[in-house]
């Protein structure tokens, strides 16, 4: 992709985006200044809205069967205490083996199985809601942020969010159960520099997950330079699949790979708005999103690894 630009910030220059022949990992070019970081996340950027706690609302009876259903799913598949309680449903055990159902069950988790008063690092923690809902579950959690709103924020939760430039960090070594960068990793020019010092930090049993657009989805092989995902300039590097594989074995790590159409959605309506020169968010109809989201989930389980989102959990080899 050639000359591409952010429609709603012009002034941030043209870039294209290079394809490595080999594996189908994507990058920009050139790479922006991370000195340029206030011009390229403006106080409109999408993410900043979400720097606010989230408002519980009187729940339907759909959904307590659907938050119960997960629950069980995660007690029998996960090993999460089920609400305090031991005890679980028959169907527990069963349901927790359908690929599907352990995959909606555990997103909101990160895919992380429990460990035990484990210890868990969020990188990229926004407004700490994932932090809040490990610790409920008993993780013990910590978080690192750059937006100085978000920080703010997090620690007004009670959060342990440490404020500093990911390109800065440092970590002490095997001291980490779990790791998680969920839409994080495509904003780091250097991803193998970052995976080396996050392997090291992870302990023995540790598990790193990575959570990310996928540059050989159907919406990027369908919108090109539309996809709403490349956000330019925003994104540095997009692995593929087997990006995420080789980078993984350069850091010691052993990576197993599957692909969501869990955002699928949501990025084709933002891409249809792109292609159409409309910034603004369309497709507001649920029949639309309703019907867009069963042809993406079934082709999804047609083609392997053609979802919208990358799931790399990557542990060491033991």
């Amino acid at each position: 992709y050639n000359s591409l630009q952010d429609m709603a910030q012009e002034s941030l220059g043209r870039y294209s985006y290079l394809q490595c022949l080999s594996c189908g990992s994507i990058q920009i070019e050139p790479i922006p200044d991370s000195k340029d970081w206030e011009k390229l996340y403006p106080k409109n950027y999408f993410t900043h809205s979400t720097f606010s706690i989230s408002k519980s609302n009187t729940k339907s009876g759909i959904q307590n069967f659907l938050d119960s259903l997960r629950e069980n799913i995660l007690h029998s598949g996960f090993g999460y205490n089920r609400g305090g309680s031991t005890k679980c449903c028959f169907f527990s055990s069963l349901l927790a083996k359908i690929p599907i159902l352990r995959t909606w069950a555990s997103a909101p988790l990160a895919y992380l199985p429990y460990v035990p008063h484990g210890r868990l690092l969020d990188i990229g923690c926004g407004n700490g809601d994932f932090l809040i809902r490990m610790q409920t579950l008993g993780w013990n959690c910590e978080g690192i942020e750059l937006d100085d709103l978000a920080v703010q924020l997090c620690r007004s939760r009670g959060l342990r969010v440490k404020q500093q430039a990911i390109e800065d960090l440092e970590l002490e070594p095997e001291s980490y159960d779990a790791i998680v960068l969920s839409h994080v990793i495509e904003h780091i020019s250097e991803p193998e520099e970052l995976l080396s010092k996050l392997s090291h930090a992870l302990n023995d049993t540790g598990t790193l997950v990575c959570i990310s657009p996928n540059p050989l989805g159907l919406l990027s092989r369908f919108f090109r330079e539309h996809w709403r995902a490349l956000d330019v300039p925003r994104h540095f590097v997009l692995p593929s699949p087997n990006g995420y594989i080789s980078l993984m074995s350069k850091v010691g790590l052993q990576a197993t790979i599957r692909t969501s159409q869990r955002i699928g959605r949501w990025n084709y309506f933002e891409s249809l708005g792109l292609k159409r020169g409309n910034t603004e968010s369309i497709g507001s109809n649920f029949l639309q999103r309703f019907v867009i989201q069963v042809i993406l989930s079934t082709f999804s389980m047609i083609v392997p690894n053609s979802g919208e989102e990358i799931i790399c959990i990557a542990r060491k080899g033991l």
